[in-house]
């Protein structure tokens, strides 16, 4: 059975699941959802996932979204070298701890920028104020150590 990846390499989340299924030699169909032209939104991508969102797998009927669970699934589910996710409990924790932390801070603050710059550099957002919305998400920051 083939594994199909739904995703659009403009998304970060779609990036992270893309670059692993690469580097981890991992095989795969490549199914692109072009989110700028609104495929996410049709019908059909709605019947793989009603969420609307990439990445999406489906592994032989087996539908999966969310980068960080389908990541852990991928580690878990392949033959992968034992670096990219532990067998060890206290090592695949600190992975863990890792992946759910920069979901919510690393992620954000490249979102704002990026966000902005394309707003900018297409004329959408005239002076995005990227200083106001990183200071608001500061305030929020939890600090990796």
């Amino acid at each position: 059975m083939t594994l199909r990846v739904y995703y659009d390499l403009m998304s970060q989340p779609s990036r992270a699941v893309y670059l692993f299924l690469k580097v981890a030699n991992i095989p795969f169909e490549s199914c692109a959802v072009k989110l700028r032209d609104g495929e996410h939104f049709e019908e059909a991508f709605t019947k793989i996932n009603p969420f609307q969102k990439v990445p999406v797998i489906d592994d032989g009927g087996f539908k999966l979204t969310e980068s960080v669970a389908i990541l852990r699934y991928l580690a878990r589910s392949r033959n992968v070298a034992d670096h990219w996710y532990s067998t060890d409990l206290q090592l695949q924790a600190k992975v863990d701890e890792y992946l759910e932390w920069q979901h919510l801070n690393t992620r954000l603050f490249c979102a704002i920028k990026e966000s902005c710059s394309f707003s900018e550099r297409n004329g959408k957002v005239p002076g995005c104020n990227r200083k106001y919305l990183v200071g608001q998400r500061k305030k929020k920051l939890y600090h990796w150590p």
